[in-house]
């Protein structure tokens, strides 16, 4: 849903994902040697509702990507 520099600005987007019933969570990353924090939704077990969860965020103005994940069945 959104990545920054400040922590803090991060976490009001969280704050604000949780308090609408979203299941948001904050990853950290390093892009180009600078640090970001993501705020993320999700997982769902199904393409259909990842997409319903975008039309959501969508009415709440914030942008929305499905990213497929694969898990590892040997836990590698």
């Amino acid at each position: 849903v959104g990545a920054f520099r400040k922590e803090a600005n991060a976490l009001g987007l969280y704050d604000r994902l949780k308090s609408r019933g979203f299941d948001a969570f904050m990853t950290e990353a390093i892009v180009k040697d600078k640090s970001y924090t993501r705020v993320r939704v999700g997982y769902f077990n199904s393409l259909g509702k990842a997409k319903s969860a975008i039309v959501k965020l969508q009415r709440l103005n914030l942008p929305g990507l499905v990213v497929k994940i694969k898990f590892a069945s040997d836990g590698k």
